[in-house]
């Protein structure tokens, strides 16, 4: 009886994956787009973590599906939000969001920046003008783009990351990369909508698809928007930089990517569940791991609940990051496919 019992269950067990094959790869998500892919990003970058800068490069497919000939395309470099006590963020806020606030404002490495080196579309070189303050760059096109027309532009730059408190930047061994590119505006109609960044604004972009290619350093554990579509059967190294080595990910129908890192074993091999057919990645610090499993509830009682209740969770991978205690003013950020979760100590509440 004991055996038949037993074998009803492993078949019941085969034909249930059966009915729910996997129908994604880590290098294509989706049979068909669901969004519109306006625009689409190509990024390569390389981080130096000593000095928490980075250089990075990146073709940008965009298509004008507004009403009228664009003549102008503005790009956000969010991170100029930290250059300067003169950017707009920093006199609405004044060094403060939620319960952080910027600290030792007097050391440069306290601030950071996103500089702009070279933006090119058909072999020539972009002019242009800043906006409100730095976090826009508007560029003169060389011709108008039609509505229906798709254009690359290829661009350059560089970034140094602030010391954390509003969303981006580092503290200790932790860095978190967000609002870090060169990132396009969105075309409303004959109009564009590109604000600059304000103390008190969110973050509006159109939707696409992302293949990014990240040079880091070796000890680095790494978390990520999207899914990892190396590292198969060995490492990629970085043939420029012998001790880094190259993340290759992959993001389909998203508005925004993000990254953190982190020097830690537990970032290196991340504890993973599958649920509802979302591969789930927990990133653990030290200290809190105890609370792996509180944090695993929270996570498959939201993607349970807003199933039944809403729809289904539409992406085939969902990170989770457990912000370390110093750098909490990266806490409760979400972005497609991440979160960050405030540090599960009790009897403090997942965010994300």
């Amino acid at each position: 009886m004991a055996r038949r019992l037993v074998a009803l269950l492993v078949m019941l067990t085969a034909i249930g994956l059966a009915a729910n094959p996997r129908t994604w790869t880590t290098e294509k998500w989706f049979d068909k787009p669901k969004s519109l892919r306006i625009v689409n990003y190509r990024i390569e970058a390389a981080l130096d973590f000593e000095h928490k800068t980075l250089e990075g490069r990146e073709t940008i497919s965009w298509r004008n599906t507004g009403t009228a000939a664009a003549q102008e395309l503005p790009l956000h470099l969010y991170l100029n939000a930290f250059k300067g006590p003169q950017s707009l963020f920093m006199k609405e806020s004044g060094g403060r969001l939620r319960m952080n606030r910027m600290e030792r404002p007097s050391e440069p490495s306290s601030w950071g920046y996103c500089r702009l080196i070279s933006a090119r579309m058909e072999g020539q070189e972009l002019d242009g003008h800043d906006g409100e303050d730095e976090t826009v760059r508007w560029l003169r096109l060389p011709r108008p783009v039609l509505p229906g027309e798709t254009i690359q532009i290829d661009i350059t730059w560089e970034n140094r990351y602030p010391k954390v408190y509003a969303r981006s930047g580092w503290s200790k061994g932790f860095l978190i990369s967000g609002q870090w590119f060169p990132k396009v505006g969105v075309y409303q109609g004959d109009r564009w909508n590109c604000h600059a960044y304000h103390a008190n604004t969110e973050f509006f972009a159109d939707f696409g698809v992302y293949d990014v290619a990240l040079s880091l350093p070796n000890a680095l554990g790494l978390a990520h928007t999207g899914t990892q579509t190396n590292f198969v059967t060995e490492i990629e190294q970085d043939p420029k930089r012998p001790l880094n080595a190259i993340w290759r990910l992959h993001a389909e129908d998203v508005h925004d990517f993000a990254w953190a890192v982190m020097p830690e074993e537990s970032w290196r091999k991340p504890a993973m569940f599958e649920y509802r057919g979302v591969q789930v990645f927990y990133y653990i610090n030290g200290p809190n791991r105890g609370n792996l499993q509180r944090q695993r509830r929270a996570v498959e009682n939201a993607l349970r609940w807003s199933e039944e209740w809403y729809f289904k969770y539409p992406y085939p991978t969902l990170t989770i990051i457990d912000t370390p205690k110093e750098a909490s003013g990266a806490d409760g950020m979400e972005w497609n496919t991440r979160r960050s979760s405030r540090r599960a100590r009790w009897p403090s509440t997942p965010w994300g």
